[in-house]
């Protein structure tokens, strides 16, 4: 609770009980607490800004995502799709791919592994639906469509290809549209000023903003070295259901 926390931290009542209900369902004051505590004293502030612009997606909110995006297949004329989770089955797509079926109440038998996507070119299906969770820069989904070209050769276009995530950046899915011939959709769709360090996103100014980054970064490289604001430097504030 809050008088766990430190003054210099406790002075921001207001914003603290902002983020206890942001979090509503997902982390408990505790939770959040012990989170804020893990940085040092002078660093709280950063944290408990940037703590502040994170956006919480409950399940509810991931189901009516996923009807979004199935109505969007609908409204480009994709009467008989079959659907893949991207990626194997340790990484987020086949999970996805369970939402996405259970909110629009789709077969089992029109989903696939991302093993048997070899498989499926010669199908009864007028579209592969590749289903995932966030979009960053967009560069797995390159690799994935270069790969594919690389074994298929010009026989990979009998089929037109989605690419179907919860989330993600803009610059990330127009990067994909630009070198792939992926269609790809985004349920909700940020943009550069949803992420981290942005300047005018979480803290007042332009050197306020850097300061921070550079504080946040040597905390990111003791979990995640190579990309410490997240993959690819995505520097994403979001948090969804498990």
């Amino acid at each position: 609770m809050v008088d766990r926390l430190p003054m210099s931290l406790r002075v921001n009542n207001e914003l603290l009980n902002d983020i206890y209900s942001n979090f509503e369902g997902a982390k408990s004051h505790n939770e959040i607490d012990n989170w804020l505590l893990n940085f040092q004293p002078e660093h709280q502030f950063y944290a408990l800004k940037l703590l502040s612009k994170f956006t919480y997606y409950n399940s509810q909110d991931i189901t009516q995502i996923c009807k979004r995006l199935f109505f969007k297949l609908k409204y480009n004329e994709v009467n008989n799709p079959c659907f893949v989770g991207f990626g194997p089955a340790s990484k987020s797509g086949p999970f996805i791919s369970y939402y996405f079926r259970l909110a629009n109440e789709l077969s089992n038998e029109d989903f696939f592994e991302f093993s048997q996507i070899r498989d499926l070119r010669k199908t009864k299906y007028d579209a592969i639906v590749l289903l995932d969770d966030f979009v960053g820069s967009g560069n797995q989904a390159i690799e994935f469509w270069a790969m594919l070209i690389n074994e298929f050769g010009e026989d990979i276009y009998s089929k037109d290809f989605y690419y179907l995530a919860i989330m993600g950046f803009d610059f990330g899915k127009n990067n994909i549209i630009s070198n792939t011939n992926l269609k790809a959709e985004l349920g909700v769709e940020l943009t550069a000023m949803d992420q981290a360090f942005f300047t005018t996103n979480a803290f007042n100014d332009y050197y306020e903003c850097q300061k921070a980054k550079v504080i946040m970064e040597e905390y990111g490289r003791k979990l995640f070295p190579s990309h410490p604001l997240g993959y690819k430097d995505s520097q994403a504030l979001i948090l969804t259901s498990p």
